[in-house]
């Protein structure tokens, strides 16, 4: 049952359908993205947290710089308790012709049938170059 909704909500992110998304998402639902504090990285790693409809309306801004669409590939997805981890790969070509592929491993607590909390962890000096540093180039 909660790989059903893990994996449920990969496929709401790969098609775009965030109204779905919601519609598993227990209210009062969290996100925390790993990172550290620090470009150098030297500060303890405290992540952030916000409410899981604030880290959605992210994604659907990520999303809708990509008029084809994101792909989004589940590579492997193990369960324990409440947990689901899902190693995840997403592509998708802006409408400047940038390609976008971005490795995550996303941590699901489901309970109930809804997600509760969900972990994000991944390469934020590669998403940061990405969205925000446009006119550096990205290291291969």
């Amino acid at each position: 049952m909660s790989k059903d909704v893990a994996r449920d909500m990969m496929q709401c992110w790969e098609s775009g359908d965030f109204d779905r998304a919601r519609s598993l998402v227990a209210d009062g639902a969290t996100a925390w993205l790993a990172h550290a504090d620090g470009a150098t990285g030297a500060q303890p790693n405290r992540g952030t947290s916000m409410s899981l409809n604030r880290w959605f309306e992210l994604l659907e801004g990520v999303v809708q710089e990509m008029p084809r669409g994101l792909v989004v590939t589940m590579h492997r997805m193990i369960a324990e308790g409440d947990w689901v981890a899902v190693d995840v790969e997403s592509v998708g070509e802006t409408g400047d012709g940038r390609v976008y592929n971005m490795r995550y491993t996303f941590w699901f607590e489901v309970r109930s049938g809804r997600i509760h909390r969900l972990k994000q962890f991944f390469d934020t000096k590669y998403g940061e170059q990405f969205f925000l540093d446009r006119n550096k180039e990205i290291p291969a």
